[in-house]
Order: C-alpha cells, then sequence, then structure tokens
C-alpha cells in the first residue's frame, strides 16, 4: 500500500521552494499540506502564505490547512518549567520544547482526527522542508505510523540549499520569502530582532511583555529572550550585528524555521 504524503509546511523560505516545485511539477502534489499555528507566528508568516503561496497552490488543488494551537497539550508552561528556549542572566540557556509540543504534536493530533482518519492503520509519510545546509536536522519521526521525508535533499533529485529555495521561488516570480518564526523565538538573530522592532513594533511589544511575564515567575533571578541576557526593551540591535555572527536555529524538533 502507498502511504499518503502529508505536507507539513513550515511558513517559510523551503516551504516556498517545495510550494513553487509543486506547482512546476517537479514534486508530486502531496494528498494534504498542513501548517500548525502556534499562535505566536510573525504575521509576516500569515501574509506571505495567503497572498502567494496558497494562490500558488489552488492551482494544483491543494489547500494548504490549518492545524490550531488547540490542538497544544501545553501551552507556554509544563507545570513550571517554561516551553522555550530563553536565556539567563549568566548566559546558560534553556532547553526548548515549544517546536516540538505546538507543531510536531499538534500535526499528529491534527491528522489523527476521525475526519482525516490517519494513524496507526493508516500511516503516512510527512515531508519536511530542511534544506541541504540543514541536513542534521533531519531526523526520523517519534512514532512509527509517520515516516518523515524531506524532499529538498533526498528522494526526488534535489539538493537544494537555503539560498537556492530562494533562488527557485524569486526565478518563479514570487517575492522573497519571510523567514517564519514566532514573534518572541529566542533563537531570532540579531537582524530578526531589529526588523521585528522596526516593521512590527506591536508584535515587538508583545515580546517584551511575554519575557517580563516569564522573568516575573522565573525562581532563579530572570530569563530573556535575547541571548546577551537582558531584557529585549534595552539591547542595541544595531550595535550587536556588527559585534556578534548571526545566530543559528538550535530547534532540535525539526519542525521550525522551513
Amino acid at each position: 500500500m502507498t502511504k499518503p504524503i502529508i505536507w507539513s509546511n513550515g511558513g517559510g523560505t523551503q516551504s516556498a521552494a517545495i510550494a513553487v516545485l509543486i506547482s512546476q511539477g517537479k514534486l508530486p502534489t502531496p494528498e494534504r499540506a498542513v501548517i500548525a499555528d502556534t499562535g505566536r507566528e510573525c504575521a509576516s508568516t500569515w501574509a506571505y502564505l495567503d497572498s502567494y503561496i496558497r494562490p500558488l497552490l489552488w492551482k494544483v488543488g491543494l489547500e494548504v490547512e490549518i492545524a490550531e494551537h488547540r490542538y497544544a497539550a501545553v501551552d507556554l508552561y509544563r507545570d513550571d518549567t517554561v516551553l522555550l528556549p530563553a536565556y539567563t542572566s549568566e548566559g546558560a540557556k534553556l532547553t526548548g520544547y515549544c517546536s516540538g509540543e505546538w507543531k510536531r504534536e499538534v500535526v499528529k493530533r491534527w491528522l489523527r482526527e476521525p475526519e482525516r482518519g490517519y494513524g496507526p492503520k493508516n500511516p503516512v509519510i510527512q515531508w519536511l522542508g530542511m534544506s541541504r545546509d540543514e541536513i542534521q536536522r533531519c531526523k526520523a519521526s517519534n512514532v512509527q505510523w509517520v515516516e518523515n521525508r524531506w524532499p529538498l535533499v533526498m528522494g526526488y533529485g534535489l539538493t537544494l540549499t537555503r539560498s537556492t529555495c530562494v533562488w527557485v521561488v524569486e526565478n518563479a516570480g514570487l517575492p522573497t520569502p519571510p523567514k517564519s518564526r514566532c514573534w518572541m523565538c529566542p533563537h531570532q538573530n540579531d537582524n530578526e530582532w531589529l526588523e521585528l522592532r522596526d516593521n512590527s513594533p506591536e508584535e515587538f511589544a508583545t515580546a517584551v511583555a511575554l519575557e517580563a511575564e516569564i522573568s516575573a515567575r522565573d525562581t532563579k533571578g530572570g530569563l530573556y529572550l535575547h541571548r546577551s541576557g537582558v531584557p529585549l526593551s534595552q539591547v542595541d540591535f544595531q550595535k550587536r550585528q556588527n559585534e556578534l555572527p548571526l545566530f543559528q536555529s538550535e530547534c532540535e524538533s525539526g519542525m521550525c524555521w522551513v
């Protein structure tokens, strides 16, 4: 029995490239496409999806469905542990559970709903959008009924990097896709924080408020969303751009940034 392909769309650069390649017939059309709504995704991700990716995929009869945040078993905290990979004032970094809880597990629960019917008796191939420069993030699924595959790097004769993905999208006549991320993600580099602050001040203000909330709740001296270990409102992102290399994502679940 051929397993159906379910594309877990991350809303970012690689996912935009996958959409283009599907529309061009260079990748097969999946049975379904789904994006997990973390409840905190940057507005730019949704705007690009609605303006460019959805219309492109409608032409091949594919809808990008949304797995709502209500499928998450936990939100910001599990018991007293915050799920975000936040920083301490001493420079230590917490383990991040947000991507796994808000994306990977949400998609699995959404797929298992009776109206969709996937699960151990109806296993699936799940596409994830890692590119060649992120090959270390290509990991097996944590359940047997989901077989992870990465169409940009194996199985379809493609070996695309993130920069090649940008070229694929732009060469198809679409604007440069944004890098998908949550507005409060500690994995953001200084360019991304600066972009958020200057172009999405409401989202940046919400991140500042969230940081204050988790820091106040912490019993060991405060938690912060920026690697400097100081409040976002005090970080000079413009200055730090010239001092520090761009920070690369360390999400372990393999569901973010694509």
